[in-house]
C-alpha cells in the first residue's frame, strides 16, 4: 500500500517562519481575525534554555511527579464514575453540553504556531472512533544545545520532536517532547510530557525554524544555535482499543488510545536511537489535557492567548484533566498538552495483530517513497534520502540517522 503524501507534491509557500514563532493574539475579542501578514519575529524557540539547564531540569522532575499524580487521579475518578453507568449515563466526554463561545486567537494561513489556528484545517469530527483512527509518517528531530555543533549525548541535546504526517491530510504536525527522549516502561512507568508546538501545510515550513540561527543577548554576545537532526523516520497509527469495558463511564477506558510506530530508517538502532528511547517498534498511552486545567510547570507560563484554541465540538470533550487523543483532530491546535504514558506490552498486544499489519505497510510505504530519491548509496546516501523526501535537504549532517552521535 503506497500513499500518496502531501508533502510530496506541494510547492513552496515563501513562509519561513520559525515553528515557534507566534502571531500577537487578539485575545480581547471574541471574533477570529485572519492574518494575512506578520510581521518577522526573532526566533526564540530554544534561546536561553540552555542557559538554565539546572532549573529546567528541576522543572522537569516536577512534571513527572505532577503528571504520575495526574494519571492515578484520573483512573482513580473512572471508578467512581462506573455508579453512573448503570443509572444509564453515556461516556464521559459525549453528554449534551452548552456550547462555548468560538475560541479566540488568529487564523494563519501555512504554518499556525501557539495560540494561532491553521486557515484550511480540515472540518471538525467531533466523533470519537474505535480501531485505527488515523495512521502516516513520522519523523524524530533532535535539536543540539546552544554553542553545541557537534553532540556527543544526550547530554547535548536541548530539544526533542516528533513530527506527525496524518495520510491523506494536508498538514504537519511537530510535537516537542519532554525528557528528551520516547517513554520507557523499562525505565520509568512515569509518564513523559508533550505539547503541540505548530501545525503547518507543508513539512518545508518547519525547515526554517529547526534550522541553525544566531541571536544577541545583553549578557553574552552573539549565541548561535546549531540545527536540528533527523535521527528516525518510520509510519505510525493511532488505535483506540477496539474491545472497551461494558457498562463503563470513564471516557479514558472506552477510547484508551495508543500510539504505534514503526522505523524505516535506520534500519538498525544506534547511539543517537538509544539514547533517545527510539525501538524499531515502540508503543504508548496518548493523552490530551483539558486547556482549563493547571499546566504542569515548564509551560505553565505561558499567556492564556498561547493555549490550544480548541473549537466548541472538541472543547466539549473535556470532561476529565487527560482525555484520549480521540478524535486525532484535538492534536491540529497548537499550543495543545499532551501525557505520554509508558506501556510495557508490545506494539501487537496493545494494538492487536490487524493494525499492526497495517504498520507495516504504512512503514514499506515510506521505505519505498524513501528509495526513490536519488542521492547515493549506503546509510549515508539513505540518511540524505530521508531529508530529501521530508523536503529538509542541507538541514544538517546525516551522521544521526546512521545512528551516530557527532
Amino acid at each position: 500500500m503506497v500513499s500518496t503524501r502531501s508533502h510530496d507534491t506541494e510547492v513552496e509557500t515563501g513562509d519561513k517562519r520559525p515553528a515557534a514563532e507566534a502571531v500577537p493574539s487578539t485575545s480581547h475579542s471574541s471574533k477570529r481575525h485572519k492574518v494575512d501578514k506578520v510581521v518577522k519575529q526573532p526566533k526564540d524557540e530554544d534561546e536561553g534554555e540552555n542557559d538554565a539547564a539546572p532549573a529546567q531540569e528541576g522543572k522537569e522532575e516536577a512534571v513527572e511527579q505532577q503528571s504520575d499524580e495526574a494519571t492515578k487521579g484520573e483512573s482513580a475518578g473512572g471508578d467512581d464514575s462506573k455508579s453512573g453507568a448503570a443509572a444509564g449515563k453515556k461516556p464521559d466526554g459525549m453528554v449534551e453540553e452548552k456550547r462555548d463561545e468560538e475560541p479566540q486567537g488568529d487564523v494563519v494561513e501555512h504554518k499556525a504556531g501557539q495560540g494561532e489556528t491553521l486557515s484550511h484545517l480540515p472540518k471538525v469530527d467531533a466523533d470519537r472512533k474505535h480501531g485505527i483512527i488515523e495512521k502516516g509518517f513520522c519523523y524524530f528531530v533532535f535539536r543540539p544545545k546552544v554553542e553545541v555543533e557537534h553532540p556527543e549525548s544526550l547530554d547535548d541535546v536541548s530539544k526533542f520532536h516528533l513530527i506527525l504526517s496524518p495520510e491523506g491530510e494536508k498538514l504537519h504536525r511537530l510535537i516537542v517532547i519532554g525528557k528528551k527522549a520516547l517513554p520507557d516502561a523499562g525505565e520509568s512507568t512515569r509518564p513523559i510530557w508533550g505539547q503541540v508546538s505548530s501545525v503547518a501545510d507543508d513539512l518545508k515550513q518547519f525547515k526554517e525554524g529547526l534550522g541553525a540561527y544566531t541571536y544577541e543577548t545583553k549578557t553574552l554576545g552573539t549565541r548561535h544555535q546549531p540545527g536540528a537532526r533527523v535521527a528516525a523516520a518510520g509510519a505510525y497509527v493511532l488505535h483506540t482499543t477496539e474491545h472497551p469495558p461494558e457498562h463503563s463511564s470513564n471516557a479514558s477506558a472506552v477510547y484508551h488510545t495508543h500510539f504505534a510506530y514503526e522505523i524505516a530508517v535506520p534500519h538498525e538502532m544506534g547511539e543517537v536511537q538509544k539514547g533517545l528511547h527510539i525501538e524499531h517498534e515502540g508503543v504508548f498511552t496518548l493523552q490530551v489535557k483539558n486547556p482549563d486545567s493547571a499546566s504542569n510547570p515548564i509551560v505553565g507560563n505561558q499567556p492564556e492567548s498561547k493555549h490550544a484554541q480548541f473549537p466548541p465540538e472538541l472543547k466539549h470533550l473535556f470532561t476529565t484533566k487527560f482525555i484520549p487523543a480521540n478524535p486525532p483532530s484535538l492534536l491540529n491546535y497548537p499550543g495543545a498538552e499532551l501525557l505520554l504514558v509508558p506501556s510495557k506490552h508490545s506494539a501487537s498486544q496493545d494494538i492487536g495483530e490487524s493494525a499492526e499489519k497495517e504498520l507495516d505497510q504504512e512503514e514499506k510505504a515510506l521505505e519505498k517513497d524513501i528509495e526513490k530519491q536519488e542521492n547515493g548509496g549506503g546509510a549515508a546516501g539513505e540518511a540524505r534520502k530521508v531529508l530529501k523526501e521530508m523536503g529538509m535537504e542541507g538541514l544538517a549532517g546525516a551522521e544521526a540517522l546512521q545512528g551516530h552521535w557527532e
